[in-house]
């Protein structure tokens, strides 16, 4: 039985089923993470944060690599089409880093 999606102040439901014990949370395209995400690959807004955007299993793992310090994880299930990317996104999902579960038209 699945129990009450928990809510974090800034985050939404928080994904509880996550057996890899990570931080994980469901996010619409209104979500703040997932504009701010947006805004930074679409270069739409200042960004004196200096983020840059990585999609894709090689600029990720180049990025962890290279000692790249990761802000946040967006993942979209339908799009984990490889055993390589599963297992990157299992190890992300296991860290402390703060994931967000969207659907595959935020990275269109």
């Amino acid at each position: 039985m699945n129990e009450p999606k928990e809510e974090e102040p800034g985050h939404g439901p928080r994904r509880p089923e996550n057996p890899l014990g990570g931080r994980s949370y469901l996010a619409g395209a209104r979500h703040p993470a997932v504009e701010q995400f947006l805004n930074v690959k679409e270069n739409r807004k200042g960004n004196p944060e200096r983020l840059i955007t990585l999609e894709g299993l090689f600029e990720i793992t180049t990025a962890r690599r290279l000692g790249v310090e990761l802000h946040s994880f967006f993942f979209a299930p339908e799009l984990l089409a490889t055993p390589e990317t599963q297992r990157l996104s299992d190890t992300l999902l296991a860290s402390t880093l703060p994931s967000f579960e969207v659907s595959a038209r935020v990275f269109a």
